[in-house]
């Protein structure tokens, strides 16, 4: 009968280490699912930090664009004819030839 008991005990006992051994394991397991959870989550927090700056960016930009939409754009008029000095002299020649026409 001690034979039978001390099998029983060492079978129970075999049986109590491979528990504990599975509980380590999913222990184990389980703690390196929080650690990939946390990350993902802190990855999640900073993608959604990015979105919300960009479309902060982006409201900017359509705000740049509407305001330059409303902004008269003036070009600077290059006079590419003569100066005041050599419109002078053309205007005195013409009334000189008119002057010599009427003699």
């Amino acid at each position: 009968m001690t034979e039978q008991i001390q099998s029983s005990i060492d079978r129970l006992r075999n049986k109590a280490l491979e528990l504990h051994q599975l509980v380590v394991k999913e222990r184990n397991e389980n703690q390196m699912l929080l650690s990939s959870n946390q990350a993902l989550k802190d990855e999640l927090d900073q993608q959604q930090t990015i979105g919300k700056n960009l479309l902060i960016e982006n409201e900017r930009l359509n705000q740049v664009i509407e305001a330059s939409k409303n902004q008269v754009v003036e070009i600077p008029f290059v006079s590419q004819g003569r100066n005041e000095e050599e419109i002078d002299e053309l205007v005195k020649e013409i009334e000189n030839c008119i002057a010599q026409l009427k003699q």
